[in-house]
């Protein structure tokens, strides 16, 4: 792991049902910040090393399961979220205890709901340091509203369009929590495809 890794960089990884988009949220040569889809990040000097193990932290997220009968279920995305884990551990070099995970086949207490999610990603504020690095992994269904807005589906969302927006997790919010660790670099993995229920003719099922 010998790359240089751009200093204060969110990489957003998504992949979509329709197509992989890589999206590089740094400095372009000659610009002091990057404005993207919210983010703005400043412009650093770019670092030669990774931060040290114990300084490494993942949130691993993976949703097969809905309460809600309306969505669908689906098939992997908790196996991704523990193989991921798995991975950071025996080949990057993630100590255990830094790794959250959320899944549908866990206890009570680590599914992936909204509350479970907001509180661990608040957590991380007094978990990791500025210099550390952060992965977070959502493997899911998500939406994108009218506006453009996008949201992840925890798993006790629910389909009726007036509060779904209101249950569901906002990207944006996300990226905020993000921000407040003020950890210099992250890299954010979604793999979700985004539905735009008040578009599916005559239904609001979350396919």
């Amino acid at each position: 792991m010998n790359k240089t890794i751009k200093n204060s960089v969110v990489w957003f990884l998504c992949v979509t049902c329709a197509s992989l988009n890589v999206l590089s949220f740094q400095d372009q040569p000659g610009s002091a910040q990057t404005k993207d889809r919210g983010f703005n990040t400043p412009a650093q000097q770019g670092i030669s090393k990774w931060p040290a193990e114990r300084k490494r932290f993942a949130l691993i997220i993976g949703v097969d399961q809905y309460t809600h009968p309306e969505i669908t279920r689906l098939n992997g995305a908790a196996n991704d979220a523990k193989s991921l884990a798995d991975a950071l551990k025996q080949y990057a070099g993630f100590p255990k205890e830094n790794i959250t995970i959320l899944t549908s086949n866990m206890a009570q207490d680590k599914q992936p709901t909204r509350a479970n999610i907001i509180t661990a990603l608040a957590d991380l504020q007094q978990q990791i340091p500025s210099d550390g690095l952060l992965i977070v992994y959502f493997a899911g269904h998500g939406i994108s509203n009218d506006q453009g807005r996008a949201y992840l589906i925890p798993s006790d969302a629910t389909t009726n369009p007036d509060v779904l927006q209101e249950l569901a997790i906002p990207v944006d919010k996300v990226t905020e929590l993000i921000r407040k660790t003020h950890v210099e670099q992250v890299m954010v993995i979604i793999d979700a495809c985004r539905n735009n229920p008040s578009k599916a003719a005559g239904t609001s099922r979350i396919r």
